[in-house]
């Protein structure tokens, strides 16, 4: 468990990668804005299932950190969902919301799972 902070580093460390790249490509406005948007919410929600992941292998191990997997898979198509439908009500590009939202979501996936594997060698199985 005491990586956890290392990969809770590299979880913001992703997001602050895709803001500066978004703000440093030469974008149009919408653009821009629905990219910053997606990766707002996939870091948010990446943050999120990091921390309730180390709740759930605290608590019951292994088992429970799956069931928050599954929550946090449930949460980010919802909040893929909503971020879709701002975007689309705004009039613009959905593109560029899935591109920002999917970016950020693989890679705070691969860290979620590499931890979850890392600290279940600490942690019994229930």
């Amino acid at each position: 468990m005491k990586r956890f902070t290392t990969f809770a580093l590299l979880s913001t460390a992703a997001v602050c990668a895709g803001v500066v790249t978004v703000l440093s490509i030469s974008l149009e406005d919408e653009v821009r804005s629905a990219a910053l948007l997606a990766i707002g919410l996939s870091g948010a929600s990446g943050g999120l299932a990091l921390v309730l992941k180390r709740r759930a292998m605290l608590r019951k191990g292994i088992t429970a950190a799956l069931g928050a997997l599954v929550f946090m898979f449930a949460v980010r198509a919802v909040l893929l969902a909503v971020g879709l439908w701002v975007v689309h009500r705004a009039g613009g590009p959905e593109l560029a919301f899935v591109a920002g939202f999917f970016a950020i979501f693989f890679i705070q996936q691969t860290l979620e799972l590499s931890w979850v594997v890392a600290a279940s060698r600490e942690v019994p199985a229930t």
